[in-house]
């Protein structure tokens, strides 16, 4: 079975020499020290609203690099730490690989909702291996992260980005399954995934019954594999491979739903076949259509001992046809009137 690959191992940043009194600054966000912080800042001429320090600061004068101090602050959990620091760099770039390994590896709401604040397309941070994301980290860094994951997700987090070469794969619901994660996460990224065969197998293979439910009863939904009955089979044949009977019971149940499915989509299409013979036969050819039409301006031309009619008697006179004894009274009172005097 495909599975997604493993995210890259961010390691923190390996800082360079530090002047002393820029290590005590490193170790004062470490240790969530506000008032040691400030008073550094103030003996070497930090002010508030300066530009953020570069990593490649030639100067060994001030504050060393920016994302030194607030990647000390996170992954310690100090938020009052990273709001002074960013008091004094309000410039500062929060999106950056950095910043969310120390996310990741403290994944403290209270801190996600104040760097979500400052940068709010943190949540959507992806490398440039077309796979690993902040979402696709915390997946799989196990159930402890669940909370952080129900806050990327509910704050527009895409688990299935068109540019993962995983999409096909799952995405990352698939990542999830392989981090353990609660059915109510599996549940709300379902719907936002649109491959689905990985993630199912995964369920399969790993004994989530819950989750398995959960995807099978979408993939029924869907409708992908209604003409398919050998999927089901298959899933079933894995499934008793397993020896667990609810996730047999979950794989049961779906096949007999699809299979009754299947006989109801064959029946109607029966019917359907059928109804469309009736009304092939019941209508008439144009060829059919024109005799009749001949057959019936012969019978009209007809009287009733079978002669017929002469021309006369088929003349239109508005919007009837003339009789033909009406034609020979006309004849006669015009010739009465022929023999009248002037």
């Amino acid at each position: 079975m495909p599975q997604s690959p493993p995210s890259p191992k961010l390691q923190p940043q390996q800082v360079g020499k530090l002047l002393p009194h820029q290590e005590a600054m490193v170790e004062a966000c470490k240790a969530g020290q506000l008032a040691d912080l400030q008073k550094l800042f103030d003996e070497h001429d930090v002010k508030s609203g300066g530009d953020p320090v570069p990593d490649l600061n030639p100067s060994q004068k001030g504050a060393p690099e920016t994302a030194i101090l607030f990647e000390a602050a996170i992954s310690h959990g100090h938020p009052s730490i990273v709001r002074y620091l960013h008091s004094i760099y309000p410039k500062f770039d929060f999106y950056n690989g950095r910043l969310l390994h120390a996310i990741i590896g403290r994944p403290d709401l209270d801190m996600v909702e104040l760097l979500y604040s400052y940068c709010p397309r943190l949540i959507s941070y992806a490398f440039d291996d077309h796979h690993s994301s902040v979402l696709n980290m915390a997946c799989q860094g196990g159930p402890t992260h669940a909370e952080f994951i129900h806050f990327l997700l509910d704050n527009g987090a895409n688990p299935s980005r068109e540019d993962s070469f995983t999409l096909r794969l799952g995405g990352d619901l698939t990542s999830a399954l392989d981090g353990n994660q609660p059915t109510e996460i599996i549940k709300k990224m379902i719907p936002k995934t649109p491959y689905l065969f990985t993630p199912i197998y995964g369920a399969l293979k790993r004994k989530r019954a819950d989750a398995l439910d959960l995807l099978l009863d979408e993939d029924y939904t869907r409708g992908d594999h209604a003409s398919d009955p050998s999927y089901g089979q298959s899933l079933l044949r894995d499934a008793k491979a397993t020896g667990d009977e609810e996730v047999i019971a979950v794989v049961e149940r779906y096949v007999r739903n699809s299979e009754k499915r299947a006989r109801k989509l064959a029946t109607k299409d029966s019917r359907s076949r059928t109804t469309e013979t009736r009304k092939w036969w019941q209508h008439s050819s144009p060829a059919d259509t024109q005799g009749k039409a001949q057959a019936k301006d012969s019978d009209a031309s007809r009287t009733a001992d079978g002669s017929t009619k002469p021309w006369w008697s088929l003349l239109n006179i508005g919007n009837k046809t003339m009789p033909s004894d009406s034609h020979h009274k006309k004849q006669d009172l015009d010739n009465s009137a022929s023999d009248e005097e002037p």
